[in-house]
C-alpha cells in the first residue's frame, strides 16, 4: 500500500480522468471502501490505538474522526514525515480545490454513483459528518 501510494507523487504517475484510476493504480480499493475504524479492526489493532493515535492525526489533518473518514484518508494521516500544514487545517486544501474548480459543491447530500464502473468508489454518505471541517476528507 505504501509503496503504490509514493508513487503518486513521481513524476511518470501519469494524467487520469477520474478518481476511479487514481484508486485503482494505487491498488487502494479496500481502504477508499472502508472506514479507519473498520480498517484497523480488520488489521486487528487495538481500537483505543485508532481511537487515540490514529484520530489524533485524522483530527489534526482533515477535523474528522476514524468513524467519518476513509481508512485511506486515515493512513495519508499516519504517513506524515517532514510534512507541511496548512493553518486552520489541512482540509482547507480540499476545500479550496473545490472552490477554484467551480464545482457545485452540496453539502449535506448523499452521494451517488453515476456510471456502473465508479459504484465501487462511491460510498460517500455526507449526512454523516459530524465535524463541519470534514467537508471532503471523509468517507
Amino acid at each position: 500500500m505504501v509503496k503504490n501510494f509514493r508513487t503518486l507523487f513521481d513524476v511518470d504517475f501519469g494524467v487520469f480522468e477520474n478518481i476511479g484510476e487514481v484508486v485503482t493504480k494505487l491498488e487502494a480499493e479496500v481502504t477508499v471502501a472502508q472506514s479507519a475504524t473498520e480498517y484497523f479492526d480488520s488489521k486487528n489493532v487495538k481500537a483505543r490505538y485508532t481511537r487515540e493515535v490514529v484520530e489524533a492525526a485524522t483530527r489534526v489533518n482533515y477535523g474528522t474522526n476514524v468513524d467519518d473518514i476513509s481508512a485511506f484518508g486515515a493512513l495519508v494521516s499516519m504517513s506524515a514525515n517532514h510534512a507541511y500544514t496548512v493553518a486552520d487545517g489541512n482540509y482547507r486544501i480540499f476545500e479550496n480545490f473545490a472552490k477554484a474548480s467551480g464545482a457545485n459543491v452540496l453539502l449535506n447530500t448523499a452521494v451517488r454513483p453515476t456510471t456502473p464502473s465508479l459504484a465501487a468508489h462511491s460510498s460517500c454518505d455526507c449526512r454523516s459528518r459530524k465535524s463541519p471541517k470534514s467537508r471532503l476528507a471523509g468517507r
